[in-house]
C-alpha cells in the first residue's frame, strides 16, 4: 500500500518538477543531503522540509487507500 501510496503522490499530484527530483534523489537513490541540497541550490533545511511534505502527503493517501479498501 506504502509504494501504490508514494507512486500516486510522485506521479499524479501537484509537485513542482524540482520537489520530485529533491525527493526522488534523497529519498529512493539515498545521496547524501549536501549533495542533493547543492545540485539545487538549496538549504539543506530545505530538502527535509520537502521530503517531510511529501512523505506527509503520502501517508495521507496511503491511509485513504487503506480506508477506501477497507470498505470494499
Amino acid at each position: 500500500m506504502v509504494e501504490a501510496a508514494r507512486d500516486h503522490v510522485l506521479t499524479k499530484t501537484a509537485l513542482s518538477d524540482r520537489d520530485r527530483s529533491v525527493y526522488r534523489q534523497f529519498r529512493h537513490e539515498e545521496r547524501p543531503i549536501e549533495d542533493v541540497a547543492k545540485e539545487f541550490g538549496i538549504s539543506r533545511n530545505l530538502v527535509s522540509k520537502i521530503c517531510s511534505r511529501i512523505d506527509q502527503r503520502i501517508i495521507a493517501i496511503g491511509r485513504e487507500m487503506t480506508r477506501l479498501n477497507a470498505e470494499f
